[in-house]
């Protein structure tokens, strides 16, 4: 319960600050779609969906593909009702692994500008959401070309882009992130923003995530990256050493390794390990900008919403 009163009191402050920060992103004649993929969020889904949608131009629209059977889309309805924003909700009788849940809310969506990886379990302040819209727009229009744009706790592309470049194979959450950042590294097509750890915490205003699932996901991440061809050797040097995570938190995903390796040899890999002269972490540093460095190397001007969020500008 504590993780819900520190958020409320984050959403609850400034209300009419939020909805002119959000206005204030000049998104044009785009329409933009938040794909997100659900599966058994019963317990999180509503105060996920709520604040998502709590500050959105109308210019947006949600889209879940929701694989669950503990009452999650009864859940999702609700909230749906009580927002003028289009919904658009696609139930499976069974699930479908995240990437294919991804690809088909991808696939689903109606906006030119697609956004994904907002996850189900998450809450976030919303006026990011159009802010870093606006900002990837305008590096679009700088670069005179269409890329993967990796902003903290979301991707953001064009439709059609992701749908040529992006879909995924069926792989766990985690591992399904480094498959779309291997191919727009492989692609030389990844451009990253990077931002303070304060305001990241203010863009994803919280999460709920116990030890157990937490142990899940870390095992399902590592399983997914044996599927993909990963040797134990590059697991560690490029996913848990060369990441920012704590001591406590590498440790704990080193535990854990021969136990996913013994589970990884019982199943067939899905593909090949990407190859590359260097670990994914340091190329995707060599392509990850602060918001200054981004205004410098683009040459964009100061006065954007993303600028008045993060108090950089």
């Amino acid at each position: 319960m504590e993780h819900h009163s520190s958020a409320d009191k984050k959403r609850g402050e400034d209300t009419e600050g939020a909805s002119q920060a959000a206005e204030s992103a000049d998104l044009g004649d785009h329409s933009v779609s938040i794909c997100i993929a659900s599966y058994n969020m019963a317990d999180t889904i509503e105060e996920s969906l709520t604040s998502i949608t709590r500050d959105l131009p109308e210019s947006f629209e949600i889209v879940i593909v929701d694989q669950s059977n503990d009452g999650s889309t009864q859940i999702i309805e609700d909230v749906s009702e009580r927002t003028d924003l289009s919904f658009s909700t696609i139930s499976t009788e069974y699930p479908l692994g995240v990437g294919h849940a991804r690809n088909l809310a991808l696939c689903a969506a109606s906006g030119d500008i697609v956004i994904t990886h907002v996850d189900a379990d998450d809450w976030y302040d919303s006026r990011y959401f159009p802010a870093l819209v606006e900002l990837y727009l305008m590096l679009r229009q700088r670069r005179g070309d269409d890329f993967f744009f990796s902003c903290p706790n979301m991707n953001i592309s064009s439709k059609d882009h992701m749908m040529a470049n992006y879909l995924l194979t069926s792989l766990p959450i985690g591992a399904n992130e480094k498959e779309y950042r291997w191919k727009a590294v492989s692609n030389d097509d990844y451009l990253g923003l990077t931002i303070d750890r304060t305001v990241s915490e203010r863009i994803k205003l919280s999460e709920r995530k116990t030890i157990w699932s937490r142990m899940q996901r870390t095992y399902r991440r590592q399983l997914g990256m044996y599927l993909i061809g990963y040797s134990s050797k590059r697991i560690v040097e490029e996913d848990i050493f060369l990441r920012s995570w704590s001591l406590h938190s590498k440790a704990f995903r080193a535990v854990l390794l021969p136990f996913t390796r013994a589970h990884a040899l019982l199943r067939t890999p899905l593909c090949d390990a990407p190859s590359s002269d260097a670990p994914l972490p340091q190329l995707l540093e060599q392509n990850t900008y602060t918001l200054a460095e981004l205004w410098g190397n683009f040459d964009l001007g100061e006065a954007t919403a993303i600028a008045n969020l993060t108090d950089e500008g």
